[in-house]
């Protein structure tokens, strides 16, 4: 999966910080960065190996570099933390409290490691190995967590989730803790420890979250998809930005679930019928307006099939969408397709092609419909 920098990377870069934070020289810095390139290993465990930092000056600065990234920090308050992280021999927490940065502006959804070890799920040793790993591999927190089996590509996936409802003002941190502890520890969706605690969530019946319509369609992993909305909320991208660029879709599979998005804020589709239009349009290799366009013509081939009330034994009724949304001719296609016979499907089809070329009206259409039902119907019974 590819890295994608932020504007302010060179800020931000491991290295510079700990030059800024007095953890190494700049002289240090530059022969290590030599070493690191040549060697193709990350730069904190060069700068761990050659001993210019230890483990916990490593952790803190992956840890101030965390913050700094997703705005929690300032570049120069993360200095003053580092400062006394080595002067002090003192770990991140301490140096933040003495710094005058308030505890829980680092022990919130902001940081995965810290979320996590505040809901109870992970020890703070656990995480602490993460970062080391994350030092190894070059990666995120939430990936060396799930690397090391500490969350599951599920859990990682609602953390995620959690923390964008935190920063989008829907929800404070500690309702967001509950709710993880719920999903965690009842082996619970979020959507159902949403419902269970009484938290509605702004999303609820609007359009799918990109991310999610592409699960569902099964054209994405759980695990990439978490990996994925870790890089676009920690680096500031836009999340089909990222999966475009790590080759996990293509863009037309990413332009078609865009337009889904819109068709269900639209309220053309139901967001629970989205992933299925882009299962379809995927399998079928063809482009959504086509799609459409051919379930504009099937739901006048089942009006046809109404009016002649063929077949008599199916139940042309539609319940409303979980949200209470009345179905749209997209959805009545998908849920009354499948009722029909496949042979029926084709006679109406036939029949409707008369009606569209101007050789018979609709009411006659469905007349002749119902008649060759019916003739056909007494031939299968006597034969």
């Amino acid at each position: 999966m590819s890295m994608i920098m932020s504007r302010n990377a060179v800020k931000t870069r491991l290295g510079e910080l700990a030059v800024g934070g007095g953890l190494v020289e700049r002289e240090t810095l530059s022969s290590s960065l030599l070493v690191a390139r040549k060697a193709t290993i990350p730069l904190g465990r060069v700068l761990l190996m050659s001993g210019a930092i230890n483990d916990r000056e490593l952790s803190s600065a992956l840890a101030v570099q965390q913050l700094v990234r997703e705005g929690s920090l300032a570049v120069e308050a993360g200095h003053k933390v580092l400062q006394e992280v080595r002067l002090r021999k003192i770990d991140i927490n301490q140096a933040l409290t003495l710094t005058g940065v308030q505890k829980n502006t680092y022990v919130g959804p902001h940081d995965i490691g810290e979320f996590v070890i505040a809901a109870g799920i992970a020890t703070r040793d656990s995480v602490q190995a993460a970062a080391r790993l994350c030092v190894e591999y070059d990666c995120l927190i939430g990936r060396a967590l799930v690397a090391q089996t500490v969350l599951s590509p599920s859990l990682l996936f609602t953390c995620l989730e959690l923390r964008m409802m935190v920063d989008g003002g829907s929800i404070d941190t500690e309702k967001a803790l509950r709710l993880l502890e719920f999903v965690h520890f009842r082996k619970i969706a979020l959507k159902r420890a949403c419902q269970t605690l009484g938290h509605q969530s702004k999303n609820e019946g609007e359009r799918p979250r990109l991310l999610e319509l592409i699960m569902a369609a099964g054209l994405i992993s759980e695990s990439d998809a978490a990996f994925a909305l870790e890089i676009a909320l920690t680096r500031g991208e836009k999340v089909g930005q990222v999966i475009l660029d790590a080759g996990l879709v293509t863009e037309r599979v990413l332009t078609t679930a865009l337009q889904l998005q819109h068709l269900v804020a639209e309220r053309a589709i139901w967001r629970e019928h989205a992933s299925q239009l882009l299962s379809h349009s995927q399998s079928l290799d063809v482009p959504l307006k086509d799609i459409v366009f051919e379930c504009q013509r099937i739901s006048r081939v089942i009006d046809l099939l109404i009016e002649a009330a063929v077949p008599p034994d199916v139940d042309y009724t539609l319940s409303l969408s979980p949200s209470g949304q009345q179905p749209g001719f997209v959805d009545r296609v998908l849920m009354l397709a499948k009722r029909i016979d496949e042979s029926v499907m084709l006679d109406a089809q036939a029949y409707l092609q008369m009606v569209e070329s101007g050789e018979s009206s609709f009411d006659e259409a469905a007349r002749l419909l119902r008649a060759h039902y019916l003739e056909s119907r007494a031939t299968k019974n006597v034969a």
